[in-house]
Formats: structure tokens, sequence, C-alpha cells
């Protein structure tokens, strides 16, 4: 599926991945199999970024699935939506993984509904030149003070839409309290900055706030915000400012979770597997050449050129029923030992089946 997209050569993806088991081996995937990291890859190389940089992300996306209790490929599209909307390279993945565990830390919302409502606000938060540190501070201070993720979203977003895109009622009564309401202004002092001057301005509560917020869902997330005249929210940013510094907020929230006994099991099970695909891939290989070379034969409804080639291979002509069959029981022995979850290997066995069926008929 990657190589669909990137037009990579078999090579270069033979290349990816083995570097993709190698780390499930040294369980640098975080417990998750190479098969889920392959499917988040493919969602974040469609977001435009190559495969190579799509292997770290995707390790990121892991990571973060992982002590967040959710799917690499949900992580993933988390991610790759911030750095899309913000245009940071991949570089600054694990930066902006930091920073939306540290909201999941300080606020009440998990990582997966975190990553959900990204949509809902990261694109306004982008234009209005709002930072990835204040939008955390911010859905951390509404969910903890009572809104849930979905709603926090919104407030937010409408909030940042008041600045960038104001009612003229609003724009006229900010102005008379030497406010103004723009997308250069909320760049220039932030969003928090922002609200902080409109609450020196308005003395702050539903009252004052509600002179310029004429927006109901804005209102609410500003009246929120500063109901400790913005206190935590300020102390939240700040806070925020360091997400990455040290070991990381991800790297911190891994730690704490890769104590479990059931994570240690989970990450034992990818290493095994990886190590086990590792072992069968050059056989999956000769598998799907021999199946390929058979289609092929097939297709030549030939049945002289099909028993010369089970000779060439191997197989007496003993009948060709026969000689099918003794193939076919072969191949249905590996399958049924070593077949497991991989789909490469249950993809072969369907394949096998059809041809069989067709020389049969």
């Amino acid at each position: 599926k990657v190589q669909s997209i990137t037009q990579e050569s078999d090579e270069s993806i033979a290349q990816l991945r083995d570097s993709l088991l190698d780390m499930a081996q040294k369980g640098e995937l975080a417990g998750k199999s190479a098969s889920d990291i392959a499917q988040a890859m493919f969602d974040i190389v469609q977001s435009g970024f190559a495969s190579a940089e799509a292997l770290k992300i995707a390790a990121i996306a892991a990571e973060s699935a992982a002590t967040g209790f959710t799917d690499a490929d949900i992580a993933g599209r988390a991610i790759v939506s911030v750095l899309n909307a913000f245009t940071l390279p991949a570089e600054q993945a694990r930066h902006v993984a930091d920073i939306l565990f540290k909201t999941v830390d300080k606020g009440v919302i998990t990582f997966g509904d975190l990553a959900q409502q990204l949509g809902d606000f990261i694109g306004t938060a982008a234009v209005g030149g709002v930072s990835l540190e204040e939008l955390g501070a911010v859905m951390s201070v509404l969910t903890k003070r009572g809104l849930g993720a979905a709603e926090a979203a919104t407030s937010l977003n409408r909030l940042m839409l008041q600045f960038i895109k104001p009612s003229e009622k609003s724009r006229k009564a900010a102005a008379a309290l030497g406010i103004e309401l723009s997308a250069e202004a909320l760049a220039n002092d932030g969003l928090i900055g922002s609200l902080m001057k409109i609450q020196a301005a308005t003395g702050g509560g539903a009252t004052g706030l509600g002179k310029i917020f004429d927006e109901v869902r804005g209102l609410r997330g500003a009246s929120l915000l500063l109901t400790d005249d913005g206190e935590e929210l300020v102390q939240f940013l700040d806070e925020f400012g360091g997400a990455s510094e040290g070991a990381g907020a991800l790297a911190e929230a891994f730690a704490i979770r890769s104590e479990a006994l059931r994570f240690r099991l989970q990450m034992l099970g990818s290493q095994i597997l990886a190590l086990t695909t590792k072992a069968l891939t050059p056989l999956i290989d000769i598998l799907a050449n021999v199946l390929g070379a058979f289609s092929d034969l097939i297709a030549q409804k030939d049945r002289s050129v099909i028993l010369q080639w089970l000779e060439d291979v191997g197989i007496t002509a003993i009948g060709f029923d026969d000689a099918l069959q003794d193939l076919w029981n072969t191949f249905k022995g590996l399958f049924t030992g070593i077949k497991g979850n991989n789909r490469t290997l249950k993809g072969l066995e369907t394949m096998f089946v059809v041809v069989a069926r067709a020389v049969l008929s």
C-alpha cells in the first residue's frame, strides 16, 4: 500500500520492511505489531511525508498509542494533522506528541479523544498564529473545568474565530475598551495574552466578557478560562513551554505505562512476531514467486506445460491431479504451521486455493 503511493522500488520497500521488523524486534514499536505500524505509515505517507520520514513518525505514533491506549493509526493521524497544519517538519513529531500528552496530563481528557477532536480547531489555530502550547493549555483548563472533549474543542475554535472574524458589534465594543479583535492581534499577542488583555479591560465575568464575545460558545470558553482571572491558564502555558524538556512528556508517560505486566507481555509478543516474520520473509518471497509462476502457467491452460513445470520443481509426473494434491498438501502444512496472523501468508494461501481450483475445474 505504501509503495502504491510513493512509487518506490521493490528494493526500497524491502529495506523499509526490514527496518520496520528490526524496530519491532528491538522493542522500538512499543508493543505494536509491524502490520499495525505499516497501516499507520500508509496514512502518514498519504499526508505527504516520504516513507523514511513516515517510519520515524510511525514509531512515535506507536509509543503514543501504547501510552494513550489507542491505535497507532489514530495517534499517527493526530500527530500528522498538527505537523501539516503548522507546516512543521517530521523532526518535530516528538515535540507534538509531548504537547498532546501534556494536555492529557493536565486536563481531563484521553489521548484518543484529544486525537479525534484536533481537527475541530487545529486549522483555525494555524490561521490565527496560535501556538500548539497555547492550544494544549486552553484544552487542559477547559476540560478540567467540566467541558467534554468535543465541547472544549468547539469552544476553543469559536473563541479563536471571535478574534479572526469578529462581528461588527464585537469589534466596536472591543475597540471602545482599547482592544483590537483581529487575526494580526491574535498572532502578535497570542490567544492567552489576548484573553488576559480582555480580562484586564473588562474585569472578567459573563457581563464584561459578553460585551466582546457575542457568540455563546466562545463566551462560554472565555468565561471558563478566566474564572480565576486566568491564573491557572498562564501557569499551564508556562508548563507547556517545557513539555519537551528532559525526556519529554511522552517519554515520561510511556515509562510509567511500560511498567505494567500486560504491556510487557504485549511487547514480548510483538518482538516474537517480528523475529518470526523476519525468519519467514525469504520463504514468503519464494512462495510468492512460485505461485506467481504457477498462475502464469494456468493462464496458458496447457496441462502438459503445467505437468512439466511440476516435474521441474521436483514433483514427479504421477498423474496431474495427484501431483497437484501433493503440492497443495505441502503448502497446506506450511500455511497451517506458520501463518498465524500474517496477512501475507494468508493472502498466499488464498491465491493457491484459487489457482488449484482453476486447474482442477
